[in-house]
């Protein structure tokens, strides 16, 4: 049985410090301990005082029809021995007296443990960026030269990340295959150097990483870019010796 009386464990000064939605967490769920461990004694009570009375009257063993609920004594089914069902009752009421209140207590004082980070080697080969992360290195400076070309206000950073992903999403097919080929390309010198990265740290050598390239773009993007500035400023040559 819960303890009225039954206080919390003084604070051990060497646990981290509860926050106080935790405590009131806490102080909630064993006041609601107590509350069920009362009423459950008060069901096992009533129970036995219910299963004496009928000992002292057995007529009431078979009542008239809508005395009792018919479920309460067990359906059409005979109902089992007298004795065997205060036993059971006694047992359920022993049962509930065996409980901890303390332990449980101590449970919910633990706060989880936090799991420790693996610290990550800065000697390590870095793992190649994805075809979307590789895609959005690359628009982040064209959004923005577009902007500053004509004449709009600048994005900010997550303005610029949510025009890139929707620009990501209107990308056909064959143009996302072209940032994917980049990206397995990059897997494969990444999965090189992881082999000889591990070898030299089997070995005791110092391993050295090569520094990963900076905007990297799909086979003929450079040219593509090239011929589009070149037509851009022939348009706008023209343009101006019709005036």
């Amino acid at each position: 049985m819960f303890d009225p009386q039954l206080t919390i464990p003084p604070y051990n000064s060497q646990q981290p410090a509860l926050s106080d939605d935790f405590k009131a967490a806490k102080d909630a769920l064993i006041a609601s301990l107590f509350e069920l461990s009362k009423a459950a004694n008060d069901a096992s009570k009533a129970a036995v005082d219910f299963f004496n009375v009928v000992d002292q009257k057995p007529q009431y063993l078979a009542p008239p029809t809508g005395l009792f609920d018919q479920t309460l004594l067990g359906g059409p089914q005979s109902a089992p021995p007298l004795q065997q069902q205060q036993q059971q009752s006694q047992q359920s009421q022993q049962q509930l007296q065996q409980t901890q209140p303390q332990q449980i207590e101590e449970q919910v004082a633990s706060p989880p443990l936090k799991k420790k980070k693996k610290e990550k080697d800065p000697n390590a080969p870095k793992k190649p960026l994805t075809s979307f992360f590789l895609y959005s290195n690359y628009m982040r400076d064209v959004i923005i030269k577009d902007r500053l070309n004509s004449g709009e206000t600048q994005f900010s950073q997550p303005e610029i990340a949510k025009e890139t992903s929707k620009r990501w999403k209107e990308l056909p097919d064959h143009e996302r295959a072209r940032w994917k080929h980049v990206y397995e390309e990059q897997k494969v010198k990444y999965d090189e150097e992881n082999k000889k990265y591990l070898l030299a740290k089997e070995q005791g050598i110092l391993y050295t990483p090569p520094k990963r390239p900076e905007n990297l773009m799909p086979m003929g993007m450079k040219d593509e870019k090239k011929k589009k500035k070149k037509d851009k400023k022939k348009k706008s040559s023209q343009q101006t010796q019709h005036m």
